[in-house]
């Protein structure tokens, strides 16, 4: 098993969790925090975690190692944080169409959610148009963080 981390990880990251949530990770202090109820809710269990290069890490085992923040990592809005460590099988390579047809299976299950700007339509045609990883995964993750 290796541990996920900047070390192994081109980042920017995308994920892809069981329950087809896609998110997309700027670095470790993006990706390496979940919640209570992250945890509780199995949320990193198989967990797919595609870099920049193409590497595809599926999480085999979700390691607590500290609180995120001050108070215990408790947030009066939110559920309490942690740190955490991801441990994956060994990586394979997903090709671009891979990425490609996971991307479009995650809107085909959540469309409700990636068309509520009524954007999806250009996320496709974007996609359509890429020419590697890293530009799909780079593109959609400033899209992700962006402020308003």
């Amino acid at each position: 098993m290796v541990r996920i981390n900047s070390k192994i990880l081109s980042y920017p990251v995308a994920s892809i969790s069981n329950n087809w949530i896609l998110s997309f990770h700027r670095s470790d202090n993006d990706l390496l925090i979940g919640t209570k109820r992250m945890l509780k809710k199995e949320y990193f269990d198989r967990l797919k975690v595609i870099d920049s290069n193409g590497q595809l890490y599926i999480v085999e085992k979700t390691q607590k190692t500290g609180y995120s923040g001050k108070f215990w990592g408790f947030d009066i809005f939110l559920d309490q944080k942690f740190k955490i460590d991801l441990f994956a099988e060994e990586p394979s390579n997903v090709s671009f169409e891979g990425l490609k047809e996971l991307i479009l299976k995650v809107y085909e299950k959540r469309e409700d959610f990636w068309d509520s700007d009524g954007e999806l339509g250009s996320r496709k045609s974007f996609m359509e148009n890429a020419k590697s990883c890293k530009e799909i995964i780079s593109k959609f993750t400033e899209e992700y963080y962006k402020q308003y």
